[in-house]
């Protein structure tokens, strides 16, 4: 008696498959665009693929940068489908943008990690002004 009611007390989707899994490296980077933002910033856009349809939440997690390095690195991740999902069985484009603070001037590239590959894109740092 007790077990079935504790099965009637739980809430909706309180099963283990249907909780919301933690977001994991998308399948693959192809693109990687920097391009200048409002406020002195820099827009990151990385376009990719995931293994199946149903991915969501397209992100760019900074990994710790290490002191002395002249690279940025994020990664490149999205919340897959619940393990139960029907979904495309197809690579699925996907893209993620981030807007960053200008990096100092030691800082030459970032690279986009992800389960498969990383691609790096070079910054152009602007001409330094005249005093």
């Amino acid at each position: 008696m007790a077990l079935v009611c504790g099965l009637l007390a739980a809430p909706a989707g309180a099963h283990a498959s249907e909780r919301a899994a933690p977001a994991q490296p998308v399948y693959r980077v192809d693109t990687v665009t920097i391009a200048p933002a409002p406020a002195g910033k820099l827009s990151v856009t990385a376009s990719g693929a995931v293994r199946t349809g149903g991915w969501t939440n397209p992100q760019l997690r900074p990994k710790d940068h290490q002191k002395g390095r002249d690279t940025l690195v994020y990664d490149f991740v999205a919340v897959p489908p619940p393990p139960t999902a029907a979904v495309i069985q197809a690579l699925v484009p996907l893209q993620a943008g981030i807007v960053i603070p200008m990096p100092r001037s030691n800082i030459t590239q970032i690279r986009i990690e992800t389960e498969t590959n990383s691609v790096i894109s070079a910054l152009t740092q602007p001409p330094p002004q005249a005093d």
